[in-house]
């Protein structure tokens, strides 16, 4: 192959990549604002409508650990073309759900697609890549894979307010659509000369229940009690399962997932930042726009603006790839790390008086670091490791990133739900007669309804129900504060962790 055709290939690889990267991460993060519309729609709960991302995303992580055995087994070309095809059915099948159980459905599969779509991506610009090249490459993929989380609460907002939730489905498949045009013609058939493996039924079905068992129970934790039968059923089945898991992939000769790997502290590392890394994206990408959307009362529209202006950082993810080539990878993540852990402190000061570009500042400082953390720990994973292990460590690596997201959001949800509970509980017994600010408060309000013509008997319970709501808002504020101070310790942990990327065999 000549320079020239080399140098072609590398850009149309990276071409199909980024759109399907971009496609896939569209799916994760666009629905989210419809959510509001959708449980109005089909007139599901809280739980049913957490559950709906949470199929997602267990089904987008169990499937990652599919890759080596795709890879060996029907090659790239072909498992591109499948895939996205699947993503694509499943989009359209999103679009025109006649109830909640095949909208559920229809997020499993797109989920079970994506799942194979990001790796698999990352591998192929892996592969095309020379090693000194290879943090570039990273970079370039992270321009889709991170900044399209930034651009989908916006887009999403508009067709949500515009056009209504369906079409939320339709956001992502021209870019999945120019991925399946081109990766027959881009991406290299099955290596004929590698046998196929025998696939790991055992370890993936295990794999689903230690997924699927754990992020059940967070669901159903606050629904049922945390000591229901029901959840504590749930946990010891996952853990069991995890156990055995374990065993098992130890023990296997076509591992789904080769354990071996974490004995290598520079792969472990990295996969340890990947995991907090993904935690971070999702937490954020969650909680930003429900913050600005319940405690400040902006539309669905405004909320997806707060995040937006991270386009602007599109020419940073090249120099993030470009430096990890050059300079110590463990420092790149560490500064990374630093800069999302001081976004997330930052954010923890957010209240009803934070103005919209002071927010988006704040946050915008973490997105500054994504652009060093991704290819940092994207080639911190897979430079050590031998060249028939690559794309055990693709899967891995960008499984731990998932895995983050979907325990991540999960388990802040709960979070940011018992500490507005205990701050409803605790500010609720201060509004009594012997309070002269509620007293004062109340005044106020029954004056506002008197002169807009209430009469007087309503005007008492009308008062009552704005300082009701006024707690609840409150609350929510004070729990949102807690849960980024919580991510701003477990980002800053993960700083440390991630110097053990320099060193260490």
């Amino acid at each position: 192959m000549s320079e020239h055709n080399s140098h072609l290939q590398r850009w149309l690889v990276s071409i199909t990549a980024i759109a399907s990267g971009v496609a896939v991460t569209l799916a994760i993060t666009v629905i989210n604002t419809a959510i509001p519309d959708i449980m109005g729609y089909f007139g599901m709960g809280q739980i049913t409508a957490q559950w709906m991302s949470t199929a997602f995303l267990a089904a987008m992580t169990s499937t990652m650990l599919m890759i080596d055995w795709l890879d060996k087994a029907i090659g790239l070309r072909l498992t591109f073309i499948l895939v996205l095809t699947l993503f694509v059915f499943a989009s359209l099948l999103g679009a025109i759900s006649p109830n909640q159980d095949i909208l559920i459905l229809s997020r499993v599969l797109q989920g079970a697609a994506a799942g194979i779509v990001q790796p698999i991506s990352m591998l192929a610009m892996f592969r095309v890549f020379p090693p000194e090249q290879r943090g570039k490459a990273m970079g370039l993929f992270a321009m889709g894979t991170v900044l399209a989380p930034a651009v989908a609460p916006l887009f999403g907002g508009i067709v949500v307010d515009f056009y209504g939730w369906r079409h939320t489905f339709y956001v992502a498949l021209p870019f999945a659509l120019i991925g399946l045009l081109l990766s027959p013609f881009t991406l290299p058939g099955r290596d004929r000369s590698i046998k196929i493996p025998k696939f790991d039924w055992l370890g993936f079905i295990l794999m689903l229940i230690v997924t699927v068992g754990f992020l059940t129970a967070f669901v159903n934790g606050q629904r049922l009690g945390w000591s229901s039968l029901e959840v504590i059923l749930l946990f010891w089945t996952s853990i069991f399962a995890s156990v055995f898991f374990i065993f098992w992939e130890l023990k296997v000769n076509d591992p789904l997932i080769e354990l071996r790997l974490f004995l290598n502290l520079r792969f472990a590392s990295a996969a340890i930042v990947s995991f907090v890394f993904g935690l971070s994206i999702f937490v954020t990408t969650y909680m930003v726009p429900l913050f600005v959307q319940t405690v400040q009362g902006l539309s669905a529209t405004q909320a997806g603006l707060i995040l937006f202006p991270q386009v602007l950082l599109v020419f940073l993810f090249p120099l993030g790839g470009y430096l990890s080539d050059k300079v110590s990878i463990a420092f790149l993540s560490s500064i990374g790390m630093a800069l999302i852990a001081v976004s997330a402190l930052l954010t923890s000061f957010a209240d009803l008086n934070t103005s919209f570009w002071l927010l988006t500042l704040w946050v915008l400082i973490g997105r500054i670091g994504n652009t060093f953390v991704f290819p940092a720990v994207s080639v911190g994973a897979l430079r050590p490791v031998s060249a028939d292990m690559v794309a055990q460590a693709s899967g891995t690596v960008n499984c731990m990133r998932q895995l983050g997201g979907a325990f991540g959001v999960n388990l802040f949800a709960v979070f940011l739900e018992r500490r507005t509970q205990f701050f409803s509980e605790m500010l609720t017994p201060l509004q009594n007669a012997g309070n002269p600010q509620t007293l004062d408060l109340l005044e106020k309000v029954k004056n506002l309804l008197s002169h807009a013509g209430l009469p007087v008997l309503d005007q008492a319970p009308m008062a009552l129900q704005y300082l009701e709501k006024v707690i609840n808002v409150q609350s929510n504020m004070f729990g949102f504060k807690d849960t980024f101070i919580v991510l701003f310790i477990v980002c800053s942990l993960s700083i440390i962790i991630g110097l053990a990327m320099k060193s260490g065999k």
